[in-house]
């Protein structure tokens, strides 16, 4: 089965990644900013945020596809829900 993602399914994962790096990225005390770039440059850490981002991507192709398989169901012609 060959998966196409959409643009949008991709700018999705890279905004999701990127929130999450730089959730990651620093904390605030009260000394002010710590910045973790150490901890950040990890390949489990990397791997944590790609991991967390992929499935995110998933669950939104998943809940999309959900949505559209469901409104093939309905006819909204005399402007009620109601299934066939």
């Amino acid at each position: 089965m060959h998966l196409r993602l959409s643009k949008k399914s991709k700018i999705l994962f890279l905004v999701i990644w990127l929130h999450i790096t730089l959730l990651d990225l620093f904390y605030i005390n009260h000394n002010g900013f710590v910045f973790l770039w150490q901890e950040n440059r990890e390949f489990k850490t990397l791997f944590t945020h790609l991991l967390i981002a992929t499935l995110t991507v998933i669950f939104y192709l998943l809940v999309n596809k959900w949505y559209l398989c469901g409104k093939k169901f309905y006819l909204p012609t005399d402007g009620t829900d109601k299934k066939l």
